[in-house]
């Protein structure tokens, strides 16, 4: 709408009411700013108690959803802190990595204004984990009063893309930007603030073979149909810029990112072995 009456303003010579229209406009949008650092600030006191929460445990594994992951023998990871995203209830070895965190961002697990069904009862067991969820959701989840017995955080879930504007945000208890995956959005800020210096990657392949399988049956290392959801087609170039700005911030302030998983083309990070570092 502002691009349009910019451009309507220019092509009819009415450019003086530009200034008078920006001064309208940012009142307006002031009010609304308000309100929404102001229901916001609950949760941000929460948020702070994470901060530098497992700086003593030097290392954490964030487990993305990649079919890669179904060669990774994952209970090794039982004592580990450990970060699982989207629909990974679905892994057999869920209950025995027993993962501290359970991220999701994506809209699409909530769709008119309900929490999607088979993913519930995916979790609904799992109640040790802790959820985090987009913030603009908490409205639906306080409705459906279906996690009444999980931890859940919120994060402020904005939709600046990270590979265009060239940075993230760090600090989970203002806001995360996107980088079109929920480990970029939600697990790397989590992991940063929290404390590690460390983050080992596993099923991160950032290849969806969708060449090969349209229909996404060889995206995942679950059978999708379990998880009916409506999917769209990554953009493998803004995902792989998204990871370099992550590993830029991280590096910025002394902190590793590395891939340990198997094959897939995510060769932003340096790889390492995930036998040997889980034997450390």
């Amino acid at each position: 709408m502002h691009a349009l009456v910019k451009q309507f303003a220019k092509k009819h010579n009415l450019t003086f009411l530009w200034l008078p229209y920006r001064v309208v406009r940012k009142s307006v949008q002031l009010p609304h700013k308000f309100y929404s650092n102001l229901i916001w600030q609950p949760e941000a006191n929460r948020l702070h108690h994470l901060k530098d929460i497992h700086q003593d445990r030097k290392r954490c594994f964030i487990i993305g959803s990649g079919p890669s992951i179904l060669k990774h023998d994952l209970t090794c990871l039982y004592d580990e802190i450990v970060f699982v995203v989207n629909d990974f209830a679905l892994h057999e070895q869920y209950d025995i990595i027993n993962p501290t965190y359970h991220c999701v961002s994506d809209p699409r697990f909530f769709p008119d204004g309900r929490v999607l069904k088979e993913w519930y009862e995916a979790i609904r067991q799992k109640t040790k984990s802790i959820k985090i969820i987009p913030f603009q959701h908490k409205p639906i989840v306080d409705r459906s009063k279906l996690f009444i017995n999980h931890k859940l955080y919120y994060l402020r879930y904005f939709g600046i893309p990270i590979w265009q504007v060239g940075t993230m945000s760090l600090d989970i208890t203002d806001k995360v930007y996107t980088g079109d995956t929920v480990i970029i959005d939600f697990c790397l800020p989590l992991a940063f603030y929290m404390g590690f210096r460390e983050v080992y990657l596993l099923g991160c392949d950032t290849d969806y073979k969708l060449n090969e399988a349209s229909d996404f049956s060889q995206s995942f290392f679950y059978d999708v149909r379990k998880s009916p959801r409506e999917r769209s087609i990554p953009r493998y170039e803004y995902i792989v810029k998204s990871y370099e700005v992550a590993k830029k911030e991280f590096e910025k302030h002394g902190r590793k990112i590395f891939n340990a998983g198997y094959g897939g083309r995510l060769e932003v990070f340096s790889r390492v072995s995930y036998g040997e570092v889980v034997q450390r």
